[in-house]
């Protein structure tokens, strides 16, 4: 007899080497024997072997569409053996059962697991955001490789970002940045050489100029106009007699009092 298990997040099969009311002695293809609670079986098979067991129920689980299946859910919580006998149409085989349970373990977006074997669809609105967040962050991963292939090859991306704040204050959960790093880190160059080769800075004195801006006129040099100084009026001089206090040797008498 073997049996479908899970062990450490992962569904494996075994065959059953000795047995007691809570735990199990399984053996896996490899030769390999582990103990296993009983509550981690979800099926017991006579046929086939493990391995062809396996391949089967992965192929099975391949062939599976989530987003058909999260339809056909409904709304309310399930087991799976319940779920894929509506979805065969007959009482499923232990390879289709674990086909369709390896399915939904593995579309955390779609199903939420509520317990052991059951799971609950998740809500349209967050499967909706959910679905979004992984197209984006394609989206993203796909911007990153072609930066990071520009810059390989001694191009400058045009990313819309400063080129001196991304090598002098950069953040570090910027595209560009992230880029950047995947670049230098591809190519065995630092930040600066590697944009200062791609023609970021023209020479080195470039280089200190966009530095010294960047760190002590970080709002930019576009002061508005201003008018020109002018002398004061004239003042009329005091006709007092003005005491200063100072050292026989002072030359710069600017301050004094009078009595």
């Amino acid at each position: 007899m073997f049996v479908f298990y899970e062990e450490d997040g992962q569904f494996k099969t075994g065959r059953i080497m000795s047995e007691t009311e809570a735990s199990l002695q399984v053996e896996a293809a490899s030769g390999k024997r582990s103990k296993i609670k009983s509550d981690r079986v979800y099926l017991r098979f006579a046929a086939p072997e493990p391995a062809i067991f396996m391949e089967a129920a992965c192929q099975t689980r391949d062939e599976a569409d989530a987003d058909f299946l999260w339809e056909a859910a409904g709304a309310e919580e399930f087991d799976f053996m319940m779920f894929a006998e509506d979805y065969f149409g007959h009482a499923p085989q232990p390879v289709e059962a674990a086909g369709i349970l390896m399915k939904l373990h593995e579309s955390p977006m779609y199903f939420y697991k509520k317990g052991r074997g059951r799971y609950k669809p998740a809500p349209a609105e967050a499967l909706a955001a959910a679905k979004a967040s992984v197209e984006r962050k394609a989206r993203e991963a796909a911007q990153i490789d072609g930066w990071v292939k520009e810059l390989a090859a001694g191009g400058l991306p045009d990313w819309g970002i400063d080129n001196a704040r991304l090598l002098f204050k950069p953040d570090k959960n910027t595209l560009p940045w992230k880029a950047l790093d995947a670049a230098c880190t591809q190519t065995g160059l630092a930040p600066m050489q590697l944009l200062a080769g791609c023609g970021a800075f023209p020479d080195i004195e470039a280089l200190h100029k966009a530095q010294f801006l960047l760190e002590y006129f970080p709002k930019g040099t576009g002061f508005p106009d201003i008018a020109e100084p002018f002398d004061p009026p004239s003042l009329p001089e005091a006709e007092v007699a003005a005491f200063s206090i100072d050292d026989a040797a002072t030359t710069e008498i600017d301050d004094a009092f009078s009595v």
